[in-house]
């Protein structure tokens, strides 16, 4: 009896012993697999922490690159068209025979002036359109009177693209006919790392054979870092700019209501009439006058198709609007002959010619003064120009500008003698010729439906003594 006691005591102690350490197996491995899971969780947080450290990294240095695309874009702009001589076009403006608008790929015919210099305008690729050129004005020495002995040439300054800035003279190394930035028919560039699409599907639709030549394409310029072990590109910028000058304001509305009667300052073409465009009909006119005085709050382009859903840029809309409409065309009047601002002739004309020209302060070689005449008189070297003109002069337009004033207030021309022999004012004389201009529309058939207006007029005039005669 006493033998199996201690037996039995000890099967007892056995059996919690190995009931214990079962217990702490399976703790241990729960663990295990909870410290796993924590680690495969916190090692894909950190592969999305750095991915997204990565991505905002690459954002902001593309946003760094584009910001420096935009000031050197703004720092060739007012380098090349800052000047008062220089005016800006698309290279569009290169035309075929005829005026018709320049095929892709066909060189232009208009690339010479009258004087055999060439002005820099070329060949066009599917991307390069609407690329933005800048011509000189004046390039002879003394253009305020040259401009009477020989015709103006234009010559080319640069096309404001990206790339160009590279270049500190030219000749230039992209013009509209390099193949560098041409397009496919899918609208897209062959290498992606030499350019890059600037306008395409959101701005002017989908890729087309109509609307592909409304996409911009620019070239792409490496930004290198310099490091021990060589430079490393580390992104790339382009850039373009378009010409707003070129572009008819979406957003002017008519000043004088349609029931008003007409007057010389309202015959004047006071908005553009958009609603006569091909699917536009929806445009705001004068006759809606509530939608039509929302126009003042257009401010973008995108905000004009709250009034006309047609402007909505897309596949098969027919007009392609970024090109040809603007909601903030602004000009300024620069003298594009000598410099400056131009001056004010109604101020003139309203309160007289000045008796010398330092008390006008004016550098321009011909400014209006009382007594002279309108075509200046000089000599260019040893060639004589208008040396012996008595005519006309500024105080004779001043005298129509008056005797008009006359008419409109008393409904009749007031007839006087003259004052002295040699009288500068405005004179009847016995025979008035008779100049008859003729206006009309020359249309020329496209194909079935689509025909091109081509403006044309003739002039017819009898040979006769002039309005006004002076010595």
């Amino acid at each position: 009896m006493n033998a199996y006691k201690p037996m039995n005591s000890f099967v007892l102690q056995s059996g919690k012993l190995a009931k214990g350490r079962g217990f702490a197996l399976v703790i241990t491995l729960s663990l295990m697999v909870l410290l796993t899971m924590l680690l495969v969780g916190l090692l894909s947080l950190s592969t999305v922490a750095l991915r997204t450290a990565g991505q905002g990294s690459a954002m902001a240095v593309a946003r760094s690159n584009a910001r420096v695309a935009m000031i050197i874009a703004l720092g060739q702009l007012q380098k090349a068209a800052g000047p008062d001589q220089r005016v800006t076009a698309p290279a569009d403006f290169a035309g075929d025979t005829g005026g018709l608008r320049l095929a892709v790929g066909k060189p232009p015919r208009n690339d010479k002036s009258i004087n055999s210099i060439a002005n820099g305008l070329s060949s066009l690729k599917p991307g390069t359109r609407y690329w933005l050129g800048v011509w000189n004005t004046a390039t002879a020495s003394a253009p305020a009177t040259q401009i009477y002995t020989k015709t103006p040439s234009a010559t080319g300054v640069q096309w404001l693209i990206s790339g160009n800035e590279l270049d500190a003279t030219p000749p230039q190394t992209y013009t509209p006919s390099s193949p560098v930035a041409a397009l496919t028919a899918n609208g897209s560039v062959d290498d992606k790392t030499t350019a890059v699409v600037l306008v395409g599907t959101t701005a002017v639709g989908a890729p087309s054979a109509t609307t592909i030549d409304n996409y911009v394409s620019a070239p792409l310029v490496g930004i290198s870092i310099p490091n021990p072990l060589g430079g490393q590109t580390r992104g790339r910028y382009g850039w373009w700019i378009g010409d707003e000058g070129v572009k008819a304001r979406i957003n002017r509305t008519a000043q004088a209501p349609p029931s008003q009667a007409a007057t010389y300052q309202t015959l004047a073409n006071q908005r553009a009439g958009w609603e006569v465009v091909p699917q536009l009909s929806a445009y705001p006119t004068p006759a809606d006058s509530s939608r039509h005085a929302m126009l003042q709050r257009v401010v973008t382009l995108p905000e004009a198709q709250l009034l006309d859903t047609s402007l909505v840029p897309s596949a098969g809309t027919p007009v392609a609007l970024f090109h040809t409409s603007t909601a903030d065309s602004f000009g300024v009047l620069a003298d594009t002959l000598q410099g400056g601002l131009r001056l004010d002739l109604t101020a003139f004309l309203e309160k007289g010619f000045p008796t010398s020209v330092t008390t006008v302060k004016s550098p321009f070689t011909n400014a209006p003064k009382a007594g002279g005449n309108i075509i200046p008189k000089f000599t260019d070297n040893d060639q004589k120009i208008t040396s012996n003109l008595k005519g006309p002069k500024w105080d004779v337009l001043r005298a129509f500008y008056n005797q008009s004033k006359t008419v409109a207030s008393t409904g009749k021309l007031s007839v006087k003698a003259a004052s002295t022999v040699n009288n500068t004012d405005i004179t009847i004389a016995p025979v008035i010729p008779d100049l008859r201009l003729l206006m009309g529309v020359k249309m020329i058939m496209l194909d079935a439906s689509n025909y091109r207006l081509n403006p044309c007029g003739k002039d017819r005039h009898l040979a006769g003594q002039p309005v006004f005669n002076h010595p």
